[in-house]
C-alpha cells in the first residue's frame, strides 16, 4: 500500500510529522486488527473501526506487522464498555523517538472524554509539556465539531512507564488498572465516518409506516449518535437524547415518564439496555431488542422478541 498524503486545516501534512507520527503508531499499536494482503486484494480482520486507524497507519508507512515485532506487547488492559478505553504495554527500542524516553510505553484509545480526563500532559510542538484546561477546553470542542459532522471520534495518549515496572501486576490485577491510566500524555484525536448501510434508513421507514418506533442504543458520542439518528430519520422533532449517566441520574418513575420521548442512547452500558426495554414494557409496549454482545444478553432475555 503506497503512501498517502494526511491535510490539516487545509494544509498537507507529511507522514513524517512528528506529531502524526507518535498518534498512529499509538492507533496501530493499540489495536487488535490486521491488514493483509491475498491476490493483490487488502483485507482486514478484526473490529471495522480498528482496522480504518490500521489502514491510516500503513499509508503513513506504519506496518503493523512489522510494529507488532518491534515492539512486541507484553500485556493489554482490555476495551469494556464501563472503561470505554483500551491499553496496551508495548517494549520499544532504545532511541525509537526522544519523546518515548522509555523502554516500556502504555498506549490508550477510546471515548474522548474519558483519555482525556485521564491526561495532564499534551505533546505539542514536538515536546511533551503540561495540559491546560484552555486546551482541555479547547480539545472538547473539537470533539463536538467532529461529532456534529456525524463522525466517529476517537482520542489517544501514551504514558512511558518507570524502570522495572511490570505489565504482569496490571495483568493480575496486583497494580489497578487506573493507576496505569492516569498522568497520560495526549496525542491527538481521529474522527472517522461510519455511514449506515444503504438499506437502514429504508428499513426504518417501513417500520414507522407500520407503527413501530425504533430506538437507537449506541456507545457513540451523543452529538454522533443524534447526528446519525437525524439523518436515519429516528430522531425527529421535540425527540430527546439521552446518555447513560444521565439515564443514572433519573429515577425511575421520572425515567418512566420521559422514555416514550428518548429516541437515542448514547455512551450506555449493558445494563442500561436492560432498564430501557423494562421501562417500555411497564408502558405496555412490546419491545424487540438487538444486541452483539455477551453483555447484552440480560436486556435481549428481558424483551419480548431478540
Amino acid at each position: 500500500m503506497s503512501k498517502r498524503r494526511f491535510r490539516k486545516s487545509g494544509s498537507e501534512v507529511s507522514a513524517d510529522d512528528e506529531h502524526l507520527r507518535v498518534l498512529l503508531l499509538g492507533a496501530a499499536l493499540c489495536n487488535d486488527s490486521n491488514l493483509y494482503k491475498e491476490e493483490d486484494v487488502w483485507k482486514i480482520t478484526g473490529d471495522p473501526t480498528e482496522a480504518a486507524l490500521v489502514v491510516a497507519a500503513t499509508k503513513a508507512g506504519f506496518e503493523k506487522s512489522e510494529l507488532d515485532r518491534k515492539y512486541p506487547r507484553l500485556a493489554e488492559i482490555p476495551f469494556s464498555s464501563e472503561s470505554k478505553r483500551m491499553t496496551t504495554f508495548n517494549k520499544l527500542e532504545d532511541g525509537l523517538d526522544s519523546f518515548l524516553d522509555s523502554e516500556l510505553v502504555a498506549f490508550s484509545k477510546g471515548a474522548p472524554e474519558v483519555i482525556l480526563g485521564s491526561c495532564t500532559k499534551i505533546f505539542l510542538n514536538g515536546e511533551v509539556k503540561a495540559l491546560t484546561p484552555e486546551q482541555k477546553q479547547e480539545i472538547s470542542e473539537i470533539v463536538k465539531e467532529l461529532a456534529d459532522q456525524a463522525l466517529r471520534v476517537m482520542a489517544f495518549s501514551f504514558r512511558p512507564l518507570e524502570e522495572g515496572f511490570s505489565p504482569d501486576k496490571v495483568s493480575s490485577g496486583e497494580i489497578p488498572a487506573e493507576k496505569v491510566e492516569e498522568d497520560m500524555v495526549f496525542s491527538g484525536l481521529v474522527g472517522m465516518r461510519d455511514p449506515p448501510r444503504e438499506e437502514v434508513k429504508a428499513a426504518i421507514k417501513t417500520c414507522e409506516d407500520a407503527g413501530i418506533k425504533t430506538v437507537m442504543i449506541t456507545g457513540d458520542h451523543k452529538i454522533t449518535a443524534a447526528a446519525i439518528a437525524r439523518e436515519l430519520g429516528i430522531l425527529k422533532e421535540n425527540d430527546l437524547t439521552l446518555t447513560g449517566s444521565e439515564l443514572d441520574s433519573l429515577e425511575d418513575k421520572e425515567f418512566e415518564d420521559r422514555v416514550e420521548k428518548v429516541s437515542v442512547y448514547a455512551r450506555v452500558y449493558p445494563a442500561h439496555k436492560l432498564r430501557v426495554v423494562e421501562a417500555l414494557k411497564k408502558k405496555g409496549y412490546v419491545v424487540a431488542m438487538t444486541g452483539d454482545g455477551v453483555n447484552d444478553a440480560p436486556a435481549l432475555k428481558a424483551a419480548d422478541m431478540a
